[in-house]
């Protein structure tokens, strides 16, 4: 389970400080790319604490309102930890709901995916 705390980073340039507590239970905080939000915002989640054939099924909530800003919108991602020879990603798909007017409820939710990274892609 350790091998899943630390720093992780987005082919976007985003940052993810992920920590284990007990249990199954994650926390830390997830920094956008410079430029697109002031500050860090914290993200509480889950992850499988018994791995399998080294993999782990994670999930995380990061809601984007901070001491700077109020974004009026959460993400989820979920997806699992892979350790390939030493090649460690967290491969997750995400949901971004954004707050709209009810009648515009057909935009409120984006889904896309990200591959995070022990170190910053190029």
């Amino acid at each position: 389970m350790k091998r899943l705390a630390g720093t992780w980073y987005s082919e976007r340039g985003s940052r993810l400080d992920l920590i284990i507590i007990r249990d199954g239970l994650l926390e830390g905080h997830y920094t956008r790319p410079p430029g697109k939000s002031q500050g860090s915002f914290r993200l509480v989640g889950m992850v499988d604490p018994a791995d399998f054939e080294g993999n782990r099924c994670l999930a995380f909530s990061v809601l984007w309102n901070n001491e700077f800003v109020n974004q009026h919108s959460v993400s989820v991602w979920s997806g699992q930890y892979r350790d390939a020879g030493g090649h460690e990603t967290l491969d997750m798909v995400w949901l971004l709901s954004e707050e709209t007017a009810p009648g515009d409820d057909w935009t409120s939710t984006r889904v896309g995916s990200d591959v995070f990274h022990r170190e910053p892609q190029k």
